[in-house]
Formats: structure tokens, C-alpha cells, sequence
């Protein structure tokens, strides 16, 4: 039986364990019976009703302990939180991941307000609320719950808020997948970081070994109750010396010996050497070895070690120590250091202070002529290529525990990347993440990128992936998908401007060379601007809104069947079904969409030919031309109606005409629902308009059926209000009555203008 007591300020756990529940109970009570005392003594008082007692076993079944403090009956919970961790019965951590990831949530919600794809704060931004903020808060002790981030149902947690902070990050898409934004953002996977954490605090508490070299020991840092007594501790300046010429020496008193001191890493090999210098020649020096895993400061900080112990050892009254080690300096500055070597010369400075003797120290710039500071460095690099004796030091530094670390988790980053079923585009341009993570870094990727690179964006084949497009071919030929690949590599569109690029690059463009254009700056420079060109051209084309640099009214054509009354324009174009061109006949421009708006059926001519000014007279149908039909909305009775969504039964590229139903329920508020219809901005939420707004349009009636014209963007809409009927089940009616006046084909339920 063992009894276990943890405090931190006014927390206090008491850890009880034992094979039976009667001694476990017994040694519970007499504990707290003991706590109680102790607290009568000291005047304190414990709240009984504040405390909980918690069973963790494996056991199927067993007795219920029962705990008594100061005669009340403690209250037996399946979760404690302690110093913010909170533990269950089970051990299974459930309750404290998803805690942390709703609190991570809140903060993203937060940010993912003022960050968008084309707008907001910028990407290094949202990495830096990352690192600093949300990674903190998730890796919070994260040793002792570690192994729960190995279960699949938290690595679900965990990659559902990762994944949103990626794309932030990125600026992708909400529909790129984790795979692909975490290779575009540079960001490791969540759980690996967690575990990632854990490994570092065990390595350092000594309780893993897997990641030092066989035999060696970590360089631990020294705890403040090792250090001296705050009245002994000592601090130690230096001064800063351009050069070593007689000026130099006599304005800083320089008197006495002079000790030179180098560290090097060469080949992979490190070594570090000292030289004394007496009167402008070297009386002596000294070399030594290293391991291989040592750092270049390890080497640094031995090299001034063994120069302050060759001073303790002397009878000198005044050393002078030069190195050109400026961060090996600044840690003997502090008067209270953790490394164990700033310690040992700490010491050895003490007890020279303490025999009445001197020792300064000098920063001197390397590489600038000094004859003893050239000396010293060529006896260190020679000392780490070609002595052989055993290492005079072999600590290993916490910094190659990282390194190891970090490897490992790239390892195994780079397994899961390869073996994920996401991401099929990005492996190509990218299929090495620790490659790519260096490629981000070096730069900082705009919106275009992440859509090439994770061929999420305005491509027909996304779009109509998702519904918002009705045919994924490419305007070339339609048997071809019209993705990033075959933008990039096959579509004919842009044949000119890739072979420009093949001999720029002198390498043939396939998905086999992609890899290596990414990996050469030169190359990559080239070839990103080439493939944002292409991708934009592509997403004009596809788009579905006004883009910002062209006119939101429609162009005034001069010669253009746009100009010709309705009459004759439905005379001179029967067919209303689209014809396709063929792939040598289309033009790699945007054509005008008032220009290839085909003919209107009288019957739905006759319907929103009205203007929206009651006293206005409607003109006659022989004279209206189609650019003055696709005008209508926009009088006095639109009073800033602005909706999102496109009416039903309409096609987002072909149709100008539509129509959309409302409730006729008196209610602040109407909504206008979108139907069998995709949104504009690729929301499928309802549409909510005010019902003043809508009372301010005119009321027209056609076939006992009430209706206002409402403008959308470059869209009219017939807005009907019904009642008994379903909006579908209306307009189906509706749209039937119609066919049958313009005399249309059977197999038809609605027009395309």
C-alpha cells in the first residue's frame, strides 16, 4: 500500500492505492484524519464539501469506497480537473480533448471572421496566433495524456480544428483537405506534435533513452538549489575589441597574458582548442575532442571552460580570455546560469576573485587578421578532423534530442502523406512534405497558389463537383475534365504560353518534371507565373459574378442580335436548346453573355414585360429589345432589395429570367427559399428579406397568380407568393400553363433564354 502527496499552492492531491478496498479506505481516513490535525494546529480549516475522491481501477467490479473528512461523507466523481487537466475514471483523457478543442474552436471562430481567402489577415498571422496561442493550449500536459492522442476517435478532434487553422493559413478552400492544407501551410499534424511533446519532456526527466547516442548521458541543465548561495553568485562581464593593435591594448589596460579560445564543426566532426600568448608569441595550447553530436556552442563553452581552468591553475595576477563566442559570453553574464559547464567556470571564477587575482573577458570578431584568434581557429578545426584520442566532452545537448525528435515525427509524417487517400493533387506538385514545408516557408503562397497547387478552385470540374456548374468539360474539347492538370499540362487555350515556358525551362511539361520545377527556385518562378495566368483566365470563365473590373450594367452593342426586338430575335432563333461548338471554333476569350442570350417565349415575355412603376404603361412587345427586358427590376420599386440567391429552375450561365416563391404570411421577415436552385456564393441557407421591402414592389397578377420583379445581379426574378399550394407543385402549374401557349416541345418544363 502506498500513499502519494502532490501540492501546488492550493491544490492538493493525496494518491492512495492498495489491492483491497477495506485498506484502501482505512489508509484514506487516517490520512485525512492526520490533514486535519494538522490544519486544527495551524488554524486552518479544510471544506470537507469541497473535496472529491475519484476510483481509478480496471476492475469490472468492486467495492465502493467510503471516505470520510471531518465526519462528512466525501462525494465520490468520475472527472477531476487538476491544474487544468482533467482526468476520468478511465483514464481515457475524452472529456479534457474535447474541452481543449472547443476552447481552441471559440478562438478560431474568432479569427475566421477577419481571414478569408481573398481578404483578412494575412497567412504568417494566423500562423503566429497558431504557434503561440492554440498550440499551447492543445500541447497543455501533454506527457501524461499523450497516448490518448494515438486513439482514432481524438485524432478526429484533433484534425477537425487543425484543419480549419491550415486553411487559414494557406488560403484555401473550406473543401481542401487536411492532407493538403498541412503541407501548405507548413504546419505538423496535431496528434504527432502531441506526441511530439511528451517524447521531449520524458528524454529530458530521463525517462526515455531512444533518441541519445548508445552510452551517452543528456547535458542537464542545473537546478537553482544547486546554484551558490544568491550572496556568492558572481557576474561576469566582457568587453568588446575591434582589433589587438598597441592603441587598443592601452585604452582597455590590457595587461598580462592573453588565452585565445575556438570552438569548431567540420565534416561532421567537432573540436575546440585554446592558445596562450605572451608577449606576442604563443607559449602554449591545447586541443580537444568532441563527439560528433555535439554543438559548435558545446565546443565553445569547453574551450572558455578549459581557459578558465588553465587560469585557476596559474600564478598569473592578471588573464586576459578573447574568444570570438559572443553568445558564450552573454551566458556568463547572468549571475544565477543552468548550463553545468557556465557553472564549473562560475566556481573557478570565484575562487581566482577569492586569491586576490584577475580575469577579464574580451569579445573579439573572428575572421579580421588577429594573429592568435587565426591560430586558435586552425587548432580547433584541426583538432575535430584529425585527433583520434577519446572525447574530452560527450554530453549531448537538448538541441540534438529536438533534431532527433523532429525527424521522427517527420518520418512518420511523410508515411501517413503517402498513405492518405486525400490530397491527390498536391502529392503531385509535392509529394515530399518536409520539401514542401521549406518551399512555404522560403515564400508565402497568394490564394492562386493553394488552388493550383490542390487544384481547388474556379475549374469546371470543381465546380461542378460541387454542384455549382453543370458540366465539368473544359471549353476545348468536352470530353475532357477541365482541371488544374489539364489546364496546365493539355488545354490548348494556353498552348503557347506553356511552349514559351518549355523552352524557357528546356524540360518538357508533365507531371513528372512538376516535382522538379517546384524544387528550383529559377524554374518555380517561372512556371508559377505561367500557371496563375492560366488559372485565372480559366476562373473568369467559370465564374458566376460580376468580377470587379468590368461594368455592372450591361455593354451598349451597336449591331448585335442583343439590340433586336423580341419578336424578331425569337423569328430569327427558334431552337432554344444550346448548341456545342466545336473545340477549333471557340474563342480563348470571354465572349459577352448579352450576346449569346437566346430567344423568349411570348407567353413569359408577356409576363415581366411591366414595369415596376404602377403608372408607368407597358410598352408593346415589337418594340422591346432584350437589353431593356433584362433592365427590368431596377425602377422605383426595388428599394435596395439584395439577395443571394439565384431563383429556381435557372441555369447560373445560360438563363437571364427566373423565377422564386415567398410566403404570403404576414410576418416582419419573409424567406425566400432557393429551391431546386444552387446560391451564388455556395451557401444553401435560406434567403431572409425584409417585408417592408417587398410591400414596396409592385403587385402585378397573371393567371391568378401574384408576383413582384425582383433584380439579382444580372438576373430578373418573378417573385411569387403562394399559399395553399407548394412552391414547386405552383410553379410546375405554372410553368406547364406556359408551354402549352408558346407551343413548345412536350418534354419541356422550363426555358432557356
Amino acid at each position: 500500500m502506498g500513499v502519494y502527496c502532490q501540492a501546488f499552492a492550493d491544490d492538493v492531491v493525496l494518491v492512495f492505492s492498495s489491492h483491497k478496498t477495506s485498506n484502501l479506505q482505512a489508509s484514506a481516513e487516517t490520512t485525512l484524519a492526520a490533514v486535519q490535525d494538522w490544519g486544527t494546529c495551524n488554524k486552518l480549516r479544510f471544506a470537507a464539501h469541497k473535496t472529491n475522491a475519484m476510483v481509478i481501477t480496471r476492475k469490472l467490479k468492486y467495492d465502493t469506497p467510503i471516505v470520510h473528512m471531518s465526519g462528512t461523507r466525501l462525494r465520490l466523481v468520475e472527472e477531476i480537473k487538476l491544474l487544468g487537466l482533467i482526468i476520468d475514471s478511465k483514464l481515457t483523457f475524452n472529456a479534457h480533448v474535447s474541452a481543449t478543442c472547443k476552447k481552441a474552436a471559440d478562438i478560431y471562430k474568432t479569427l475566421a471572421c477577419a481571414a478569408r481567402v481573398s481578404w483578412g489577415l494575412n497567412g504568417e498571422i494566423i500562423r503566429t496566433i497558431y504557434v503561440a496561442v492554440i498550440e499551447p493550449i492543445v500541447l497543455y500536459a501533454a506527457s501524461a495524456w499523450s497516448p490518448a492522442a494515438e486513439k482514432l476517435s481524438i485524432r478526429k478532434q484533433l484534425d477537425s480544428l487543425q484543419r480549419g487553422f491550415a486553411q487559414k493559413i494557406c488560403k484555401a478552400y473550406r473543401t481542401v483537405s487536411l492532407t493538403s492544407a498541412l503541407v501548405l501551410s507548413g504546419l505538423l499534424p496535431l496528434d504527432l506534435r502531441i506526441r511530439e511533446a511528451a517524447m521531449l519532456y520524458k528524454t529530458k526527466k530521463g525517462h526515455c533513452v531512444d533518441f541519445l547516442p548508445p552510452g551517452r548521458e543528456l547535458e542537464r541543465r542545473v537546478g537553482p538549489m544547486q546554484n551558490p548561495h544568491p550572496s556568492l553568485l558572481i557576474t561576469t562581464e566582457y568587453e568588446r575589441l575591434e582589433s589587438l593593435n598597441p592603441q587598443i591594448l592601452e585604452e582597455h589596460h590590457i595587461d598580462g597574458p592573453l588565452i585565445y579560445t575556438d570552438g569548431s564543426k567540420i565534416e561532421g566532426k567537432v573540436g575546440a582548442a585554446l592558445t596562450w600568448w605572451d608577449q606576442g608569441r604563443e607559449v602554449r595550447h591545447s586541443t580537444f575532442r568532441l563527439e560528433s553530436h555535439n554543438t559548435v556552442f558545446q565546443s565553445e563553452m569547453y574551450a572558455l571552460f578549459r581557459a578558465v581552468d588553465m587560469a585557476r591553475q596559474s600564478k598569473e595576477g592578471s588573464i586576459n580570455i578573447l574568444s570570438d563566442s559572443r553568445s558564450s559570453l552573454d551566458l556568463l553574464r547572468s549571475p544565477s546560469v543552468t548550463h553545468p559547464l557556465a557553472i564549473e567556470m562560475k566556481r573557478c571564477i570565484r575562487q581566482i576573485r577569492e586569491e586576490k587575482r584577475s580575469v577579464r573577458f574580451f569579445w573579439l570578431k573572428a575572421h579580421v587578421g588577429t594573429p592568435g584568434n587565426e591560430r586558435v581557429d586552425e587548432l580547433a578545426k584541426k583538432a575535430a578532423l584529425k585527433k583520434k584520442t577519446a572525447p574530452d566532452y560527450d554530453k549531448v545537448a537538448m538541441s540534438y534530442v529536438r533534431r532527433q525528435i523532429r525527424e521522427e515525427t517527420v518520418r512518420l509524417w511523410q508515411d501517413r502523406y503517402n498513405s492518405s487517400e486525400t490530397g491527390s493533387v498536391t502529392k503531385i506538385f509535392l509529394p515530399d512534405p518536409k520539401t514542401a514545408c521549406k518551399l512555404v516557408r522560403k515564400s508565402t503562397l497568394p490564394s492562386v497558389d493553394t488552388q493550383i497547387l490542390t487544384g481547388h478552385g474556379g475549374f469546371a470540374a470543381y465546380l461542378h463537383r460541387f454542384k455549382l456548374k453543370d458540366s465539368p468539360s473544359c471549353i476545348c474539347d468536352p470530353r475532357y475534365e477541365e482541371t488544374v492538370l489539364h489546364i496546365l499540362l493539355e488545354c490548348p487555350r494556353f498552348g503557347k504560353e506553356r511552349l514559351d515556358l518549355e523552352i524557357k525551362l528546356q524540360r518538357k511539361l508533365d507531371q513528372s518534371s512538376l516535382r522538379t520545377i517546384l524544387e528550383q527556385e529559377a524554374d518555380r518562378t517561372s512556371f508559377l507565373a505561367f500557371a496563375r495566368k492560366a488559372v485565372i483566365t480559366a476562373a473568369k470563365r467559370n465564374g458566376s459574378t460580376a468580377l470587379p473590373h468590368r461594368p455592372s450594367s450591361l455593354p451598349q452593342v451597336q449591331t448585335t442580335t442583343a439590340n433586336l426586338p423580341i419578336q424578331n430575335l425569337a423569328q430569327s432563333q427558334p431552337n432554344t436548346q444550346p448548341t456545342s461548338t466545336a473545340p477549333s471554333q471557340r474563342s480563348p476569350t470571354r465572349v459577352l453573355l448579352s450576346q449569346t442570350i437566346q430567344a423568349v417565349p411570348s407567353a413569359l415575355r408577356k409576363l415581366i414585360q411591366g414595369r415596376t412603376n404602377r403608372n408607368a404603361s407597358p410598352q408593346p412587345s415589337q418594340n422591346m429589345t432584350l437589353e431593356l427586358l433584362l433592365r427590368e427590376g431596377n425602377g422605383s420599386g426595388e428599394v435596395g432589395i439584395r439577395t443571394r440567391c439565384v431563383a429556381l429552375f435557372m441555369d447560373n450561365e445560360a438563363e437571364k429570367i427566373g423565377i422564386s416563391f415567398c410566403r404570403s404570411e404576414g410576418s416582419d421577415r419573409l424567406v425566400v427559399s432557393p429551391g431546386l436552385a444552387l446560391l451564388i456564393k455556395g451557401s444553401t441557407q435560406k434567403t431572409s428579406i425584409k417585408r417592408t421591402k417587398i410591400n414596396a414592389l409592385t403587385q402585378r397578377l397573371e393567371e391568378n397568380s401574384n408576383y413582384r420583379l425582383v433584380r439579382l445581379h444580372n438576373k430578373t426574378i418573378a417573385l411569387f407568393e403562394w399559399e395553399e399550394k407548394s412552391p414547386f407543385a405552383q410553379a410546375s402549374s405554372w410553368l406547364q400553363q406556359k408551354h402549352g401557349i408558346s407551343g413548345g416541345p412536350p418534354e419541356k418544363s422550363a426555358w432557356t433564354l
